[in-house]
């Protein structure tokens, strides 16, 4: 919004240029149509330099803003997906340690009757 709010002003801005140069240019003092020239010229310059810093500085504020949304928004998904895969993850686990006791009991089964043949 600000940038078009600033583009409109440059295009006032340019119409009143114009329009003074227009009426300057048709007297006959050329010597002072030239300074005002030169002065409308250099007053267009910084209404536009200003009007383009601001636009630029509003465009960066709302773009940060705007990837600060993005940010905060993939490390919530980043947060479910680490979720879900924690909860798909569990039950393998939990059947490995009972893998894992199940072979324990099986080698202390073997050690035992191993044992007793020696």
């Amino acid at each position: 919004m600000d940038i078009l709010w600033g583009l409109l002003i440059g295009v006032i801005v340019s119409a009143l240029i114009g329009y003074a140069i227009y009426r300057v240019s048709s007297t006959s003092k050329i010597a002072e149509t030239s300074d005002i020239s030169e002065d409308w010229k250099t007053t267009f310059k910084a209404l536009s330099a200003d009007a383009l810093k601001e636009n630029s500085e509003s465009f960066l504020r709302l773009a940060q803003e705007n990837l600060k949304g993005f940010r905060i928004e993939a490390e919530g998904t980043l947060e479910k997906k680490r979720a879900e895969v924690e909860n798909l993850i569990k039950p393998i686990e939990n059947a490995l340690k009972n893998v894992s006791t199940g072979i324990e009991q099986v080698e202390k089964a073997r050690k035992q009757a191993y044992g007793e043949l020696t």
